[in-house]
């Protein structure tokens, strides 16, 4: 009697053993199952708005170029190859202070005057002179330019083709001033005086 009892009781652990198992096995999750995937999701990161966007447009280029220089006025002294210049002002219409000019004056024309200083430097042209009254004119708002007007006569003292022959033959330092005559069309407007040495560089005054 007392083996039967002991084998009924390893039975009935055995049994219990074998359930627990089960147990254990049924806890185990299957790969192909629907047990969460343990594969780490890939993040997606959002498309940048368009105002996001750089832009790559280039950026205009700055000039850099200095402003060209103003045009002198009257009364400033320019130098040039053969020395200096200045020219003080310019008249017009004027009057002749002596009879010889006005009864000479081409008709329908008027005299204008301009008050110009020349200083030799004692360098000569490729002809050999200096200042010559032929390099100096008038231009006016058409662009059109006026020589002087007579070399013996002139409508004001003292005349410049006088005291600037003496510098034709140049010598350092030698400056003579006098008023250049011309003849111009009535109320003709002018705008600048130039002195342009045949085969120099042409320099001006701003009249207006």
């Amino acid at each position: 009697m007392m083996i039967r009892h002991r084998t009924r009781g390893l039975t009935a652990l055995a049994a219990a053993l074998g359930l627990v198992a089960v147990a254990g096995c049924g806890s185990t999750s299957d790969p192909q199952g629907s047990g969460p995937s343990t594969t780490p999701s890939a993040t997606t990161s959002p498309s940048p708005s368009p105002s996001a966007a750089v832009s790559l447009s280039p950026t205009p280029a700055t000039s850099t170029s200095p402003p060209a220089p103003a045009e002198p006025k009257l009364g400033q002294k320019q130098a040039t190859d053969l020395g200096d210049v200045t020219v003080y002002s310019v008249k017009f219409p004027v009057q002749a202070q002596n009879d010889v000019a006005t009864s000479i004056r081409t008709k329908g024309t008027q005299f204008a005057v301009a008050d110009i200083k020349a200083c030799s430097n004692g360098t000569t042209d490729g002809d050999g002179y200096g200042f010559s009254i032929s390099d100096f004119q008038l231009i006016d708002t058409e662009s059109r330019t006026y020589t002087f007007w007579n070399v013996q006569v002139g409508a004001r003292s003292p005349n410049l083709t006088d005291s600037l022959s003496s510098v034709a033959t140049p010598r350092a330092g030698a400056c003579k001033r006098g008023w250049l005559t011309f003849e111009l069309p009535p109320k003709t407007r002018i705008v600048s005086v130039e002195f342009a040495p045949s085969g120099g560089l042409p320099l001006s005054w701003k009249v207006r």
